[in-house]
């Protein structure tokens, strides 16, 4: 979003991804990933457009920082969202591994999702911290460990 933003069409890239957002949403709900409670559909546009025109008007600062983000911040953000979706994905309906969730909650999706962000969000954290330590002949069998 913030390299097709950055120079121009504020506006209107805003406009069009908030409108992917919105579909996916839609087809997030009509294969039971998610459900609303106390939520609409006309909350969630109404977040995307207003994120995604603030987002685009710190575009050209955003894409052109100075100085460079740290690889461990970079690190962190990739993990994270490479986790969750992985979690996400697994623990989907389609795939009804939702089964093994630890119990926390009555809900059984919160309490997987709750499993998942958790787990995740500590994985994300040791890949950031532990992973630039490694030297590169032992990456692998790091990675093969925390996966």
């Amino acid at each position: 979003f913030i390299y097709y933003t950055r120079k121009n069409h504020h506006w209107r890239n805003s406009l069009l991804f908030a409108l992917l957002f919105i579909i996916l949403e839609l087809i997030f709900v009509s294969l039971g990933f998610m459900i609303y409670i106390h939520w609409a559909l006309t909350i969630s546009a109404a977040f995307y457009i207003i994120g995604f025109r603030i987002t685009a008007h710190y575009a050209p600062r955003i894409a052109f920082y100075n100085p460079p983000i740290p690889y461990t911040v970079f690190l962190l953000c990739f993990s994270h969202t490479f986790i969750m979706w992985a979690g996400a994905i697994f623990a989907s309906p389609l795939l009804r591994m939702y089964q093994f969730s630890p119990g926390l909650f009555s809900d059984f999706m919160a309490d997987c999702r709750f499993a998942d962000l958790l787990s995740g969000d500590i994985l994300a954290i040791i890949c950031a911290l532990i992973l630039p330590r490694i030297r590169n002949w032992a990456k692998p069998l790091a990675l093969a460990m925390i996966a």
